[in-house]
């Protein structure tokens, strides 16, 4: 297999939940206060919201466009992992996700929340000498030791189904929502700190030293068809608006929970060993020699890799996300938020002033930074001609077209709301 495709499998294949910019729990009350410039209006509501993402921290996204959606990364694209300036760590985040919610909202006592959804998303952590490997092989690191962990790389494809319940008190609003996940695929692998390669001069010697372990359930179903777990995540909201109108503050935790699968095959590998070259007339004759710390009776014994059929449980990866509005003037809103996710390197910050244009049409230029990226920045359109009717477009592509050598993030998201 080509060293393109083995990184696009890791891209498509390995990895798990994104930050996304649209959520469902707030985004209908975000929507009105940010981009509307209208009074607020409690009403029962359909939302419908979508995203697709690929950010890093050092992936450009000349590469990932080649991989994911050419299909092949030329020479040229990947030439700039030889340079040792960059960060030694590459992160990635991805994938798309959408959803569907119903508020009902009643005249007194609890609101009714209903709830569908899917996503397709990877996560990776990884050190870069991992893709350097990948994309690059060895021969441009001659007489190096190259890190290959601490890495971690988390995929997951799920479908969901949620309930919940909503109150609101005057200027105070709670949301308490239970989510069933039904995941049809599902893959972690984590190359544990001290794993390294070491090329000899010449190539005449590699040293490999690994502890990896991954987990993964197989099928032949489709991703609509297979159940191979089922998650249980809870997800919580408080909104509050003060009486003057002009600012809302939000606070969410999502995705708390964790996974059962009935069954799924894990595998660890412990290997420790130097690969001395030969010459071709010596291994005919069985004149060559492996060193390794195991004993040479199979070839899982060779390379230390262990197989075993498991069940059990599997954290989902939880989110804290911190929103605050301010309503500057009758033309300006600024919206500031901030996200943590477990598993994320960093912290992700987001920043957007919106400009009212006129009372049914909003542009709000945006600048995110942090998380699994660097940084992004994007333009998002409004259109929002009553309380009732709401379209919300957020155009993160701007680094991709304009300099995709340089940038390293994309995004696209959006929002449709139907108030009744």
């Amino acid at each position: 297999m080509s060293q393109q495709r083995i990184f696009i499998s890791l891209v498509m294949i390995l990895g798990s939940w994104t930050m996304n910019d649209v959520q469902a729990q707030t985004s209908r009350w975000l929507l009105i206060e940010h981009y509307g410039n209208i009074e607020h209006e409690e009403q029962s509501f359909l939302l419908a919201d979508f995203d697709y993402s690929l950010e890093s921290n050092g992936l450009t996204n000349a590469l990932l466009n080649e991989a994911v959606f050419d299909g092949k990364i030329n020479s040229a694209s990947s030439a700039y992992l030889l340079d040792s300036e960059g960060p030694d760590r590459l992160t990635l985040a991805g994938g798309v996700r959408g959803s569907l919610t119903y508020l009902l909202q009643r005249e007194n006592g609890l609101n009714f929340i209903f709830s569908a959804g899917m996503s397709d998303m990877i996560t990776s952590s990884s050190t870069k000498g991992l893709y350097q490997l990948y994309l690059l092989g060895n021969g441009p690191f001659e007489d190096q030791t190259m890190s290959l962990g601490s890495s971690k790389f988390r995929y997951m494809s799920a479908q969901y189904l949620g309930f919940g319940i909503d109150v609101e008190k005057e200027q105070h609003r709670f949301g308490l929502t239970v989510n069933i996940q039904k995941v049809s695929r599902y893959q972690y692998l984590e190359i544990n700190d001290g794993s390294e390669l070491y090329t000899a001069p010449y190539g005449e010697e590699l040293g490999l030293s690994v502890q990896a372990t991954s987990y993964r359930t197989t099928t032949s179903q489709s991703k609509l068809g297979a159940w191979q777990g089922t998650a249980a995540t809870l997800n919580a909201y408080y909104v509050f608006r003060p009486s003057s109108g002009r600012s809302l503050f939000s606070l969410e935790i999502n995705d708390l929970g964790a996974i059962h699968f009935g069954g799924f095959q894990e595998q660890s590998a412990n290997l420790d060993s130097t690969f001395s070259g030969f010459e071709v007339a010596d291994m005919l004759h069985g004149g060559f020699t492996i060193s390794s710390s195991g004993d040479l009776d199979s070839l899982e014994a060779l390379f230390g890799v262990e197989s075993s059929a498991s069940s059990g449980f599997r954290p989902t990866w939880g989110r804290l996300r911190i929103s605050y509005v301010n309503q500057l003037n009758n033309k300006l809103s600024l919206m500031i938020t901030g996200t943590y996710m477990a598993g994320s390197p960093l912290p992700e910050g987001r920043v957007g002033l919106c400009l009212h244009l006129t009372n049914s049409l909003a542009l709000e230029p945006y600048l995110k930074v942090g998380g699994f990226a660097r940084a992004n920045t994007g333009l998002s359109l409004a259109v929002i001609p009553s309380s009732r009717f709401q379209v919300l477009l957020r155009y993160g592509l701007l680094g991709s077209n304009i300099i995709p050598n340089n940038s390293t993030s994309q995004q696209v998201s959006g929002a449709l709301s139907f108030g009744f």
